[in-house]
């Protein structure tokens, strides 16, 4: 390599080298050549347009690498003066280390030995960038170490991010970050002077005690403050300082009584002025009589066992739940009338179970009760000596009044109409003529209801012989065999004109015979 001048010699300016163009590479300032194409260019470098020359564009060799790895805060300083073009050169964060320029590669052919082309966190997507492989630090070449090329950087621990700058072969100037302390820094780097500084115990005496304060650190010093002793009152604080809050007798303190059933109902007599509860001391009212039994105390609902409930002295008294309505019953038949309790268990006069009593002062008369002829209501159904009363005697059905009934009958304390007959065996109760001992008489009827008609009557012919009987009898039936016995028979009449004939047998009514 012929230097100066030439192309890779060392250059500071433009005019330091025969092409006019003193180029930026990684490790020092080379000068370029005039080219054509790329073919005109070392490897690597590139033909791109370096300037004009009488208005026409003017074209050198521009080497790939120009500001790569080099200490960097904006993405403006990683863009190369030349060959530019199309390329993105973004300032990429290390870490506590600080920022440093990349170069947009598709691959990683396109980058130095020992460089990687990976994805890039740019605004909203990615640009492929050379950095160094494996996650390891750019080099500090000695253009970047001398040429005073400056990035941020910063210390990070528990206590906070301390921000700083260096230059590529300089440390960090951040500080690092400490716990806040009163002393008027920012130890921890959060923008804030004694913002969180950690308090201490300090003591705090009067009179009353001795309380514990909290330091609090004011302009640099650390000052103790916190609340001093004050007479113990009911307010939930431990006023004196003596390690107990609000201790019996406290000013403000009310009365609170045993309640070990934990009913809310406390044991008479037994209480502590307390500003709280506290077992077994938790009710506020007394007149609990059984403190072992949570149902049992004075606003308890009485209940039909054995027990006083609602400690108001009476054991099962009237309307207790589980009571059962007892009514009063003065004559003992088991059957109650008129008031009624709900009770526990029987109390004279309330001891029958079942109402309905129509006569509380007889004890033959309840619903139980057996109807009998007597003019009372016997068994309580609001009807005095009804049918089947005992002692009751049976009628029989007797419609026409003849005295005779039928068979359908009621056993019945009294007659009444249509039941008055006290015998029956009436055939026809329609027809008063009609019964057991009327004469029987020629009428075609059973009078005497013996279940036969007209007996005694005897018919031979057209001969009547019975006495009262009379029949009709068509003429030309009755003339040849009447004429046969009219001689036969005394008075009998003569045959009348027309061919029929009047018969007449004693004082009954006349039957003509046409």
């Amino acid at each position: 390599m012929d230097c100066p001048g030439n192309l890779h010699c060392p250059c500071a300016k433009n005019e330091d080298c025969f092409s006019g163009f003193c180029m930026e590479t990684m490790f020092g300032n080379e000068c370029s050549k005039e080219c054509l194409e790329e073919g005109d260019c070392p490897k690597g470098w590139t033909c791109q347009v370096c300037g004009t020359m009488g208005g026409d564009p003017f074209y050198c060799c521009v080497p790939p690498f120009q500001r790569l790895c080099q200490p960097c805060r904006t993405d403006q300083e990683c863009i190369p003066p030349y060959g530019a073009v199309g390329k993105k050169y973004l300032c990429i964060e290390f870490g506590p280390e600080g920022s440093f320029c990349g170069t947009e590669c598709a691959n990683d052919s396109e980058c130095p030995k020992d460089f990687e082309c990976v994805p890039v966190e740019e605004g909203r997507g990615q640009v492929k960038q050379c950095r160094p492989a494996g996650g390891a630090s750019c080099p500090c070449t000695e253009k970047y170490a001398k040429g005073g090329f400056v990035t941020d950087c910063y210390h990070q621990n528990e206590h906070g991010v301390c921000r700083g700058q260096r230059t590529c072969n300089s440390v960090c100037d951040a500080k690092v970050p400490a716990q806040e302390a009163c002393n008027l820094e920012d130890d921890d780097c959060n923008g804030k002077v004694d913002d969180n500084v950690s308090s201490k115990s300090c003591p705090l005496e009067n009179g009353y005690g001795v309380c514990e304060g909290q330091t609090r650190c004011i302009a640099g010093e650390e000052v103790c403050q916190g609340t001093y002793a004050a007479p113990e009152v009911c307010n939930g604080q431990d006023d004196d300082c003596d390690g107990q809050v609000d201790e019996e007798g406290a000013p403000g303190c009310r009365e609170y009584y045993r309640d070990e059933d934990q009913d809310g109902f406390g044991v008479s007599g037994d209480s502590r002025c307390l500003c709280a509860a506290d077992w077994p001391y938790t009710a506020t009212v007394a007149g609990d009589c059984h403190d072992q039994d949570p149902d049992v105390h004075p606003a308890g609902n009485e209940v039909c066992n054995a027990k006083d409930d609602d400690c108001d002295g009476q054991v099962d008294e009237e309307g207790a739940l589980g009571c059962a309505l007892f009514y009063q019953d003065n004559d003992q038949d088991g059957w109650g009338a008129g008031n009624s309790k709900c009770l526990c268990s029987p109390a004279p006069p309330f001891t029958a179970s079942i109402p309905g009593d129509c006569d509380d002062h007889n004890a033959d008369i309840n619903v139980g009760g057996e109807e009998a002829c007597n003019d009372l209501d016997d068994d309580c159904d609001g009807q005095v000596d009804e049918e089947g009363a005992l002692g009751c005697t049976l009628f029989y059905q007797d419609n026409d009044q003849d005295g005779w009934g039928t068979d359908q009958a009621r056993c019945l304390c009294f007659s009444g109409v249509p039941w008055t007959a006290s015998t029956p065996g009436d055939c026809d109760d329609s027809e008063p003529l009609f019964h057991p001992g009327r004469k029987e008489v020629c009428n075609e009827a059973d009078d005497d209801c013996d279940g036969l008609v007209d007996e005694g009557c005897n018919f031979v012919g057209v001969s009547v012989t019975a006495a009262g009987c009379a029949v009709r009898v068509p003429s030309e039936d009755l003339s040849p065999r009447f004429d046969a016995l009219l001689g036969a028979g005394p008075g009998a009449p003569p045959a009348a004109a027309g061919g029929g004939y009047v018969l007449e047998l004693g004082p009954y009514p006349t039957l003509m015979v046409p």
